[in-house]
């Protein structure tokens, strides 16, 4: 029963982690973005 939690929580975690990295690359994006755009 335990085991079967880990499983399905490494699971869950391993599609978590890209959805995370992609949110921290777009809003680097938006950041140099905006930034650019208040310095011109």
């Amino acid at each position: 029963m335990v085991i079967l939690f880990l499983e399905q929580a490494v699971d869950v975690g391993a599609t978590l982690e890209p959805l995370y990295f992609g949110a921290a690359v777009a809003m680097v994006i938006l950041a140099s973005v905006f930034a650019s755009k208040y310095m011109n």
